[in-house]
């Protein structure tokens, strides 16, 4: 929000009514919001004696939540074993695994294979060369940007979006950021150019493409209110870097490296692929080497892998040194962590990896670039998931509701996706606001027959959850008549914060930040021993217990 960018707003200004239509999707959308989440949590909540939250958006999302955590826990590992041959690189010193994609689910088998092919001691090696471009990554979205700031700085959403927010409002460092696009317009290469070079000093080496005119990162069609988020014209000199705090540093640093890396040249690798047959099975081993770092010249992660030239030639024949196999077991897929969540929440739960059918998804998925850290807060709000380390964990009050609520469409991602597609359709003009509203009255009523009668189990919401223990870091620490508990005492974990430390009853949210930061602030109300009231703080020692902090 740069004086620039004021002016060409004012020197490009849009008739009255040229965004009505954008206009009705938002009061749509806030209205049937407020008639499905109204209508759905009065009912559950007088149903059960206590606030049980419904939302056309919140629910489906606790639902991917709980999903993957049930699929996860549930999970049941399995053996398999893969067979490998050993050849030498034409160095005795350097030895090569050339693996069979096939899998045996039993040990046995793959020993009588293994046995079998014992007698033969060489083969002939088949060896391809070929060279790869990797080209660098989109722009930040406001989706794309809060995933990577999960995954590299371990920010929440919320707090990403909030300190993006200060980036843009308060610093003037960065374009708008609610926006859902990762591409800019035509019309701003110019402007990308200049940044290129007002900016280059930020790093110690740059390596920027001479023309950018016709870099894939313009594109008008993926553009529609607002383009992807960049660093402003604006040049962080020493006095305004020295204003930003750790965190607005932090997630700087990743808007620039984007945005530098995007008009960067491609990564150039060559990969040697070697390949040998034994009695009709193919035996493979790849290695893939940098040879032209390109845009990854700004990557600050280390890459750990050691790789050596290939010294086999195509048709060598070699000695196989050893015939052997391996153990693998199966996986689950991981719980959720906020940056998968916001993955899966923009394609409505469906695994997609192509980046075109990805495009295609957007607007029908949960929510929108704006909201979705606001869902996953309000969620960790209302008790239904919780916070261990990166991963978000639902309650066994949330895992309740899901259950009950499953086969009905409030739950179900794909018919939230829809009426997102519905609401875009009103914004482009392809529907009508009235034609939605009544649409959704209707759902509405259908919602509540649905509904009516469904009881969570008062176990499920009778314990608050405070936090993840600790101690014993599984369980979870929640509030009891007398004190505030692990769920894990049963497996052995002591945990415990009594209520009450020296006549002042310690609350819920005193717990928490003893849970979470160790230390709260300094606290009034305490009383000695020999009556005299005094000060302090209270830590949570090594050895998991309170005490007192004078300093």
């Amino acid at each position: 929000m740069t004086d620039k960018s004021i002016k060409e707003g004012f020197n490009n200004l849009l008739s009255g009514n040229s965004k009505d239509n954008l206009y009705f999707s938002a009061k749509a959308r806030a209205e049937s919001d407020w008639l499905i989440g109204m209508n759905a949590t009065r009912l559950m909540t007088l149903n059960n004696n206590i606030l049980l939250s419904i939302g056309r958006v919140q629910t489906p999302t606790l639902r991917l939540i709980v999903d993957r955590y049930l699929d996860h826990k549930n999970f049941v590992t399995k053996d398999f074993w893969k067979q490998f041959i050993v050849v030498d690189n034409n160095n005795p010193d350097q030895q090569l695994k050339l693996a069979c994609d096939i899998e045996f689910e039993n040990e046995e088998k793959i020993q009588k294979y293994v046995y079998n092919l014992k007698n033969l001691t060489n083969c002939i090696v088949r060896r391809e060369d070929k060279k790869e471009r990797e080209a660098a990554p989109k722009l930040y979205s406001l989706t794309s940007l809060q995933k990577d700031a999960n995954s590299k700085l371990n920010f929440t959403a919320d707090e990403t979006l909030k300190v993006l927010q200060g980036l843009y409002e308060k610093h003037k460092l960065v374009t708008y950021p609610r926006t859902d696009s990762e591409y800019l317009t035509d019309n701003q290469i110019g402007d990308v150019q200049n940044v290129l070079r007002s900016h280059k000093l930020y790093f110690s080496e740059i390596n920027v493409i001479s023309d950018i005119s016709n870099n894939s990162a313009f594109n008008n069609a993926k553009v529609t209110d607002h383009h992807a988020v960049i660093p402003t014209n604006i040049v962080p000199d020493n006095n305004i870097l020295s204003r930003l705090s750790e965190k607005e540093r932090n997630l700087y640093d990743l808007v620039i490296t984007r945005f530098f890396q995007r008009f960067s040249p491609d990564c150039q690798k060559e990969k040697v692929v070697l390949t040998t047959n034994l009695e009709g099975e193919s035996f493979t081993y790849s290695q893939t080497t940098e040879v032209y770092k390109g845009w990854k010249i700004y990557n600050v992660e280390k890459d750990d892998k050691i790789t050596f030239p290939i010294l086999i030639k195509d048709q060598d024949k070699k000695i196989i040194l050893e015939h052997s196999y391996s153990k693998h077991q199966t996986q689950p897929k991981k719980i959720h962590t906020e940056a998968s969540l916001l993955s899966a929440m923009e394609t409505a739960g469906k695994e997609i990896e192509n980046e075109d059918l990805k495009e295609q998804m957007k607007g029908k998925g949960l929510g929108t670039p704006a909201t979705r850290s606001g869902i996953i807060e309000i969620l960790i709000k209302r008790s239904f998931i919780i916070r261990k380390g990166k991963q978000l964990i639902p309650t066994t009050t949330g895992i309740d509701l899901i259950e009950k609520v499953r086969d009905h469409k409030i739950s179900i991602p794909e018919w939230t996706a829809e009426q997102e597609y519905e609401l875009y359709k009103v914004e482009m003009g392809e529907n009508s606001y009235s034609d939605y509203i009544d649409n959704i009255k209707n759902t509405v009523r259908n919602i509540i027959q649905e509904l009516d009668g469904i009881k969570i189990e008062k176990q499920s919401v009778e314990s608050k959850i405070i936090g993840s223990c600790p101690k014993c870091q599984k369980g979870n620490v929640i509030e009891g008549k007398k004190g505030y508990g692990c769920t894990e005492y049963k497996r052995g974990c002591d945990f415990v914060i009594w209520k009450e430390k020296a006549s002042k009853k310690l609350s819920a949210s005193i717990v928490k930040t003893l849970i979470e930061k160790r230390k709260t602030k300094k606290l009034d109300g305490f009383i000695s021993k020999a009556q005299n009231k005094f000060s302090a703080s209270l830590i949570l020692n090594n050895d998991f217990k309170v005490e007192f902090d004078f300093n």
